[in-house]
């Protein structure tokens, strides 16, 4: 998947071929369709594996012993860091992936709820929105989470993915008060 990760954040979802990518990964074609069942199939796996690898650091951040001021900061900087350390899958997930297909789309959709329902359920820990309704807390999840990752898509798309670190804090203290409910 790395040579199909490479090609598409190069070239784009809409430009790479499948022989680009069996000819990076040095596969036949016969290969690539025993793994996958088109170059969308492919897209949507890549996709995939990296939000599994980012969910695995995100939960971490919710379930760990921290306070709630630090897991914010803490999940903020996790998935910064994460597309940061990796512009060619942080340009594949944030830009390549937007409207590629239905099945990408659908893969968005099922990405973004699981992030947030974790975002959702530390805000619930935290005893600070337990007298919000229910909707409230999905919705303030899923708009911190969008803010957080077009604020990165951002400088991928401008070429300033290097800057990453730059949007830690104040990414960070957005969240802090995104997910602080006023009295």
């Amino acid at each position: 998947m790395f040579a199909a990760r490479d090609i598409f954040a190069e070239h784009g979802y809409l430009a790479t071929s499948v022989e680009e990518i069996v000819a990076r990964a040095r596969v036949s074609r016969t290969a690539f369709y025993r793994f996958f069942e088109s170059k969308e199939d492919c897209l949507v796996a890549v996709y995939r594996d990296g939000v599994d690898r980012a969910l695995v650091d995100f939960k971490a951040v919710g379930t760990s012993d921290m306070n709630a001021v630090e897991k914010v900061m803490t999940a903020a900087a996790t998935i910064i860091r994460f597309f940061g350390q990796d512009p060619a899958l942080a340009r594949v997930m944030l830009i390549e992936v937007v409207g590629a297909s239905p099945a990408s789309e659908a893969a968005r959709h099922q990405a973004r709820l699981e992030f947030a329902k974790i975002v959702e359920d530390a805000m619930t820990a935290t005893g600070l929105w337990e007298h919000r309704p229910k909707r409230e807390r999905e919705l303030v999840a899923v708009a911190t989470m969008a803010a957080m990752v077009e604020t990165v898509s951002h400088l991928v798309q401008s070429g300033r993915i290097t800057e990453w670190e730059s949007l830690v804090d104040p990414m960070g203290r957005y969240a802090l008060r995104a997910l602080t409910p006023e009295a």
